[in-house]
């Protein structure tokens, strides 16, 4: 096959006019636009049809004018002027039309051929090597980074900067070739990551902190979506060049959504090497929100992504349907994941009760493998039926660690009344989390280094007034929707604590600590942290590359492809190398130094750099007890079990020698 894009391939062999090739093909950024492009174009020109008439978009580029899209051949050419007093001028149209046509199928034909249906094995041989060497360098850069202590340069973005280096080294026929697979990303790389994270987040601090966790990861995602949407497209239509042009509502609403997920890897990082306790509202609510948000985001995407359509109309009826879909979906996922956590936990119970079943020479393998399968089903089920996968395994993964795995928290141990449920043997959960554990550490690695490799695309359209809109809406977005929502919670929380104060003002009976609650009350700076841990990552680019290329035939697809990638590939870097580089002096600058015991264990909490009690990043305020008179928060240290941290560190420690 020759080199050079598949553009320049046509044009070579002059089968096609360029004006054809310009209109499926010029917005082409990978070898997967190309592919797209072509099939586009073997469609609109009625390629695999007995069409006569070809569309009124390429009439002149076939050399017919307006005698090949007045009509039909079987129009009566009586009537009429021009062209149909001359039957023998159509009829030497018509037949020209159809010579070149074929031709130009025939290239089309042959081009996806070679390109698109399986290709030269050569080279997918060579994309699984240099594949399987890009993930061994990015697993050195990042032990480098941990050994030698490197807090400007995440793990995450080491591995984005070696898979931009590998991309700088490869030739650019050899880089035209492959592309950004998004079906590997979802279907293969991210399941692992996702599970093992639904897996290890505490189980009793995520109920804890279930409705803050909610309310970030889906109203937080609807917020941030249509602020940056706003403001994309604002600032675009005043911005842009009248030459260039603004992006339409629907382009700046996708962008919106793909930018809103986000993905806070670099910071829980941060956040662990500081000491913070797993179980603090910080890290939960990061950690929740991650975990959600991507589901939320994907759903509301692939929403927008119906409107990319010149004969879509955007009323009121429409923004119903929408609104319906995203429920329907989103609820659907979390339906469908706890039907198969359900079925997982009866099959081991099953298996528990009848342990003949798994022979005993292979009872831990099978326990494990079997897990795994569970664990998997209800991701590629959603994506069969077109629900979020994310959404599913998320609910699949938080059920099964409590009713099959017993939990992996010390809170859920020492809960009162809440027996250990444990259907899994002690080396089956040890083959378990060792295997998963080092998938998804392989897997994580690879999505970091496989996206530098395209993050830096020179066929990307790299407009500097939309890039600058495009980190200034994900940057301003954030800001807003955390500020937003954490005056809402903390009003809430103000309103429900003068209600409970009033009705034991009217109970004299009732005992001045008893039955008391408590609130979480998100602080300035808990909100500037968890806005700066708003890093995007290979997720935002998997959806952007969703977007679909626009036909000019059907009107479908977006005509901002090139300029939305180069977009999310800018806010993807500011984020990671910038936000991520920074959150280790920001937080210990935030107070979050090394050794603190920030909201674990017992005694009293230490205190912040305003003097005030640090309990998560938080204040807790005891929404039972009666306050001032200004209905002010209370402070009041940490009650939470003192050997929850210390049992749960036991755990891992012993299922990892």
């Amino acid at each position: 096959m020759d080199g050079g894009t598949v553009a320049e391939r046509l044009s070579a062999a002059g089968s096609c006019r360029p004006e054809i090739i310009d209109a499926f093909l010029a917005e082409a950024t990978d070898s997967l636009d190309e592919c797209e492009g072509l099939r586009n174009a073997f469609h609109g020109l009625g390629c695999g049809t007995s069409s006569s008439v070809p569309p009124p978009q390429f009439a002149d580029a076939f050399g017919g004018g307006a005698a090949l899209s007045a009509g039909g051949p079987k129009e009566k050419r009586t009537h009429g002027h021009g062209h149909h007093k001359n039957p023998l001028h159509r009829r030497q149209s018509l037949r020209r039309y159809r010579k070149r046509r074929k031709e130009c199928c025939g290239s089309l034909k042959r081009q996806h051929r070679g390109s698109c249906d399986g290709g030269d094995p050569r080279t997918k041989e060579h994309a699984y090597a240099l594949f399987l060497l890009l993930v061994s360098c990015c697993s050195f850069v990042r032990t480098a980074i941990r050994r030698y202590g490197c807090h400007v340069l995440p793990e995450s973005a080491g591995c984005v900067l070696a898979g931009a280096v590998a991309a700088a080294l490869l030739l650019d026929d050899h880089l035209a070739r492959v592309h950004f697979d998004d079906h590997v990303f979802l279907r293969v790389l991210l399941p692992p990551v996702v599970f093992e994270m639904a897996l290890n987040i505490d189980k009793a601090a995520l109920r804890r902190h279930a409705p803050i966790v909610l309310l970030f990861a889906v109203v937080g995602t609807l917020l941030s979506t249509a602020v940056a949407a706003v403001v994309v497209k604002i600032g675009s239509d005043r911005l842009s060049s009248a030459a260039a042009g603004g992006l339409p509502w629907v382009d700046a609403g996708m962008f919106a959504a793909l930018i809103s997920s986000v993905d806070g890897v670099a910071t829980l990082g941060v956040l662990q090497s500081l000491g913070v306790d797993e179980t603090d509202t910080l890290y939960v609510v990061i950690f929740g929100e991650g975990l959600l948000n991507d589901g939320a985001a994907v759903v509301l995407f692939e929403t927008l992504v119906g409107f990319a359509d010149d004969a879509a109309v955007a009323d009121g009826a429409a923004l119903r349907r929408a609104c319906a879909e995203f429920v329907v979906v989103f609820c659907g996922s979390a339906a469908l994941g706890w039907a198969c956590a359900f079925f997982c936990v009866t099959y081991f119970r099953i298996c528990n009760n009848f342990p003949t079943m798994l022979p005993r020479a292979l009872g831990a393998t099978a326990e494990a493998s079997a897990f795994f399968a569970w664990g998997a089903l209800p991701y590629f089920l959603c994506d069969k039926i077109m629900l979020s996968g994310i959404v599913a395994i998320v609910v699949a993964g938080v059920i099964m660690d409590e009713r099959v795995l017993g939990g992996s928290t010390a809170a859920d141990d020492d809960a009162p009344g809440r027996p250990r449920v444990d259907l899994l043997s002690y080396l089956g959960r040890r083959y378990m989390h060792l295997s998963l554990e080092t998938v998804s550490t392989l897997m994580e690695t690879a999505v970091f280094g496989y996206l530098g490799v395209f993050m830096f695309s020179s066929r990307f359209h790299w407009r500097a007034d939309l890039i600058a809109l495009g980190i200034a809406g994900c940057l301003i977005s954030r800001a807003i929707m955390v500020a937003a929502l954490s005056f809402l919670w903390n009003g809430w929380g103000k309103i429900r604590r003068r209600a409970r104060a009033a009705s034991r003002r009217c109970d004299d009976d009732d005992d001045a600590g008893g039955g008391s609650t408590q609130f979480v009350a998100i602080n300035g700076r808990t909100q500037f942290v968890l806005w700066f841990s708003g890093l995007r990552g290979a997720m935002s680019f998997a959806m952007v590359e969703n977007i679909p290329m626009y036909d000019v035939v059907s009107g479908k697809g977006s005509r901002f492809k090139p300029e939305l990638k180069a977009m999310t590939s800018a806010s993807i870097f500011v984020t990671i190398f910038f936000f991520g580089g920074g959150a280790f002096h920001l937080l210990r600058f935030l107070g979050f130094s090394e050794g603190d015991n920030v909201g674990g264990g017992g005694g009293e909490a230490p205190k912040d750099r305003s003097g005030g009690t640090k309990y998560d990043g938080g204040e807790i305020v005891n929404a039972g007890t009666s306050g001032e008179d200004d209905g002010l928060p209370q402070k009041v240290a940490s009650q939470k079990n003192p050997t929850a941290g210390d049992t749960r560190q036991r755990h891992r420690q012993s299922i990892k020698q």
